[in-house]
């Protein structure tokens, strides 16, 4: 399978769960012995527990796996990596048990790098037996949960996206779906608009992600990163709809 897309031409990955049914949805996950962080810029050696892989996806940036002593149903395996993420300084959305991680070997093409290998950084296979212990302060002792989306790219067209809201979409909206650049400075709240405002206007998530991954402001502080747009996706529609 991966022989058909070189790494030198596609960004390669993983999904480190298994599940039921020949598709990544979250209501097919089955139980596993993992857990699994998007460290980001933090420091790998200040997780605990430390984990048993780290690899290196661009300078400075890091994921990482857990492979505990027993396996866990998905819900559990989920909040493990929450808890992980949260208190350590990882990405706050990268908990899903549908994650997409970094292929080892592969080659990360985000503009602003230099076409890095993800490469290995430690390796320690040895089954943990210690669990991460619950947040505090939050309810049940477990951060709030927000929505959990695995967008599909291929089922919506741009365009018919577009034709369809574009007279319910705010003329703030419409003009930074419009931009072939990035003019606005702050990245993040031009993509919270547009995701709130096609959200407002009815568009689904697949519908949203459609006209977001071709858009100047996604692609300038993302790239053509899967899992950020499924993180935006699920950061934005779940303040909107208050999930807790």
């Amino acid at each position: 399978m991966l022989a058909e897309f070189s790494r030198w031409d596609f960004d390669q990955y993983f999904c480190p769960n298994p599940f039921s049914e020949p598709r990544r949805k979250r209501q097919y996950s089955l139980p596993t012995r993992f857990a699994w962080c998007d460290m980001d810029a933090s420091d790998p050696d200040a997780y605990d527990p430390r984990p048993g892989l780290v690899w290196s996806t661009s300078p400075g940036r890091y994921q990482a796996l857990w492979a505990w002593d027993e396996a866990h149903k998905a819900s559990d395996a989920e909040q493990f990596s929450k808890v992980l993420a949260y208190r350590h300084g990882g990405d706050k959305n990268g908990w899903s048990a549908t994650k997409m991680l970094r292929l080892v070997g592969s080659v990360n093409h985000k503009p602003q790098y230099d076409e890095p290998f993800v490469r290995v950084i430690t390796c320690d296979w040895a089954e943990v037996a210690s669990r991460p212990l619950p947040m505090r302060g939050t309810r049940g002792n477990w951060p709030v949960h927000l929505a959990n989306i695995d967008a599909d790219l291929g089922k919506h067209d741009r365009d018919a996206v577009l034709m369809r809201y574009w007279r319910s979409l705010h003329p703030k909206v419409r003009t930074l779906i419009r931009n072939r650049k990035a003019y606005e400075p702050d990245r993040s709240g031009c993509i919270f608009h547009i995701i709130a405002g096609l959200h407002e206007a009815g568009a689904n998530a697949d519908e949203i992600a459609a006209v977001l991954w071709h858009n100047a402001y996604f692609l300038e502080k993302h790239g053509r990163d899967i899992n950020k747009l499924n993180d935006e996706l699920s950061r934005v529609i779940g303040k909107l709809e208050g999930r807790r």
